[in-house]
């Protein structure tokens, strides 16, 4: 807009003040402004659903200190021994206690070897999987003394704790009291927080007992005969039965693929993680998996994978919701997993 020049503004502010101060003096009627043009309504944006579903919220929002820290601090002290208590990363199968709505907290001293762990989930999550179980202890040799470990279930509140505790060699960290503390903040947590049941959504696999649907749909893709076996070799350790009652509950579960012709490209692994599509959103957005595209997958990246001694990548894809995962005996190659990968959510 062009700007007036200085004497027409002079002469406007000079007239208005001549009008604001004489009352007695009749100004024209302005002419009657042009009604306003009434906007039409712009529709409302139609609602969205997120391409891939959030994490569910865990319980107590997942944070360790307010459920099992000291006072005012991320501190667990038993007697003469304080402990950082921290929220723990949950990766592979264990995302499944994620899935359900749970959360895993540790602390570890290194000068001392002391350490402590604790596994919390909806009790109603796992049924009865992981009944209560009273402290158990015991000692081994760690080549530099005897250290000792404690482990423990509990359920209180309408929660399920798979209860960890360790003592280096030499150490006076009281194990059992230790196991006793979470026990009693767990509760307490529990009276300010009941647990709230994590619905299964809309499209989450179900728990696989038989891998020959995915070894069908792998051997259309490679053109060879394929065998599919489930493999669950992992089992509960002391102090873990709550863990695993969650990667039961989740239904995680591994195939392995094998191939007629022996090829170690052809031979595969498969991780299946239902309702556990965001683990992927989390790892492209760490950098620690590189983003590709696969026929029919919501996201999908390059991930870093291990056996044994070798390392390598694999794939993994998400529909939105679920989470797949490919490797190959032959860890560098990945041609064969893309194509399984989407041969696989087809199928699903």
């Amino acid at each position: 807009m062009s700007r007036l020049p200085k004497v027409a503004v002079t002469a406007l502010v000079a007239l208005s003040t001549v009008v604001l101060l004489s009352g007695c003096v009749a100004a024209e009627a302005a002419p009657a402004p042009a009604p306003a043009s009434t906007p039409s309504a712009s529709p409302s944006p139609e609602p969205t659903t997120p391409a891939v579903l959030p994490k569910p919220v865990a319980a107590f929002g997942g944070d360790c200190a307010a459920v099992f820290g000291d006072a005012g601090g991320a501190t667990l002290t038993v007697g003469a021994t304080a402990l950082p208590i921290e929220p723990a990363a949950l990766t592979g199968p264990a995302r499944t206690i994620s899935v359900i709505g749970g959360f895993r907290c540790s602390g570890r001293d290194v000068g001392s070897g002391d350490s402590i762990g604790a596994t919390v989930v909806p009790a109603a999550a796992i049924a009865d999987r992981a009944p209560a179980q009273p402290i158990t202890c015991s000692e081994s040799d760690s080549g530099s003394g005897m250290q000792r470990e404690c482990w423990a279930t509990v359920v209180v509140g309408g929660y399920a704790m798979s209860a960890r505790a360790n003592a280096g060699p030499g150490s006076s960290f009281d194990l059992e009291a230790a196991i006793d503390t979470l026990s009693v903040r767990l509760s307490a947590a529990a009276e300010r927080e009941a647990p709230v049941a994590i619905a299964s959504p809309a499209g989450m696999w179900a728990h696989r007992t038989d891998c020959e649907p995915i070894a069908d749909a792998a051997a259309a893709v490679l053109g060879d005969a394929v065998t599919g076996r489930a493999d669950r070799t992992t089992s509960a350790g002391p102090g873990m039965d709550v863990d695993f009652a969650a990667y039961d509950a989740g239904g995680w579960g591994t195939c392995i693929l094998s191939s007629e012709t022996g090829d170690p490209t052809k031979d595969l692994a498969v991780l299946y993680l239902p309702g556990a599509g965001w683990a992927l959103e989390e790892s492209l957005s760490d950098g620690s998996a590189t983003p590709t595209e696969v026929d029919g997958a919501v996201l999908a990246g390059i991930v870093n994978a291990e056996s044994g001694d070798q390392a390598g990548r694999g794939i993994a894809v998400t529909d939105g919701v679920n989470l797949l995962f490919v490797t190959t005996r032959d860890l560098n190659a990945l041609a064969p997993t893309e194509a399984v990968a989407a041969a696989i959510l087809a199928a699903s």
